[in-house]
């Protein structure tokens, strides 16, 4: 994004000061020079404006503690499943965890609207419903959300939360192959890691989610170091995501 601003400030400023000096110089028009230098000076602050308006370090910090807050609620409800990943209602994807150990696949693939709430029941389990981390990540990069899966990965985790190095994705029929390098956060919780998967991965699965419109579940995840290999499957249709004032969602 902050390429774009760049490139477009960069434009404007050579537009702007060829449009004043010619307007000025050879056609006496004081309204044409004024346009172009109040494009100079548009292009000028495009140009200044600074890499990170939020500093990615905070980011992951907030991505973190809120990792942390879910890691303290799944202990005092002793959750033990794995999480699906729920399309986006009001624009936020969410999790639905069962208390007790059950095949997530089997959940995901039978179950039917589950109600948003902390407490809730999806196909006949009794589980919990939260905000994943990050969850309304997807939804600040809706306008990347045509391209393809490995382009919306990118854009969440690599370029707006700066979370890992790289990423690559292939989609074979309803699972996702995401390769992840150079996790910069993989926070030591393990009931949530257990629950949801890495911190990265878990906002790969929101993200996934959000694009397609249909719930994902994690069925592989593979950690080494800092490289990450997962795997995600998707199930159901896809649902339309609802749209909210300013922006196209």
């Amino acid at each position: 994004m902050q390429g774009n601003y760049q490139s477009a400030g960069a434009i404007l400023l050579g537009f702007g000061a060829v449009l004043s000096i010619v307007s000025y110089s050879l056609l006496q028009n004081i309204p044409l020079t004024a346009l172009g230098l109040g494009s100079v000076i548009v292009g000028i602050a495009s140009l200044m404006l600074p890499p990170n308006p939020i500093p990615s370090s905070l980011v992951r910090e907030m991505l973190q503690n809120s990792a942390t807050n879910i890691e303290a609620v799944l202990e005092e409800f002793g959750v033990k499943g794995k999480a699906m990943y729920l399309p986006p209602r009001e624009g936020r994807v969410t999790a639905f965890i069962t208390l007790e150990e059950r095949p997530v696949v089997e959940i995901a693939s039978s179950a039917g609207e589950v109600p948003l709430r902390v407490l809730s029941m999806a196909s006949g389990s009794r589980g919990v419903t939260i905000f994943p981390p990050g969850s309304e990540l997807p939804k600040s990069q809706e306008a990347h959300s045509e391209g393809s899966n490995e382009d919306f990965l990118r854009t969440v985790l690599v370029d707006t939360s700066e979370l890992v190095r790289s990423v690559k994705s292939n989609t074979l029929g309803d699972t996702e192959v995401v390769e992840i390098k150079g996790a910069k956060s993989i926070p030591n919780l393990p009931r949530f890691n257990h629950c949801l998967g890495s911190l990265p991965s878990s906002i790969a699965a929101s993200a996934l989610a959000y694009k397609t419109g249909r719930r994902v579940v994690i069925d592989s995840e593979d950690v080494n170091g800092t490289d990450i290999l997962l795997i995600l499957r998707t199930f159901g249709q896809s649902a339309d995501r609802p749209k909210t004032e300013g922006m196209i969602d």
